[in-house]
């Protein structure tokens, strides 16, 4: 698992495909998990050891569905 030197904690990761148009985000080291699908191409995904808690996130359509002007405005709505 990558961890961060300072408070010992998983690392953060944001990995963004332009080809695909495609935003990878996670905590940690990647697990198996199942993804639940939100709106505008939001998919979170759970691992099957512990799936009460989020690792990652996955966007799809990062600038087809304008989430880089969503995040820096702060306009996020994630709910179904």
């Amino acid at each position: 698992m990558a961890v961060t030197k300072e408070e010992n904690k998983p690392a953060l990761t944001a990995q963004y495909d332009q080809n695909g148009d495609v935003l990878h985000i996670a905590v940690g080291e990647p697990r198996p998990s199942e993804g639940e699908h939100l709106k505008n191409g939001i998919v979170v995904r759970y691992p099957f050891d512990d799936p009460g808690h989020a690792w990652a996130v996955t966007v799809i359509g990062y600038e087809a569905n304008l989430w880089h002007r969503r995040l820096i405005c702060g306009t996020v709505g994630l709910t179904n």
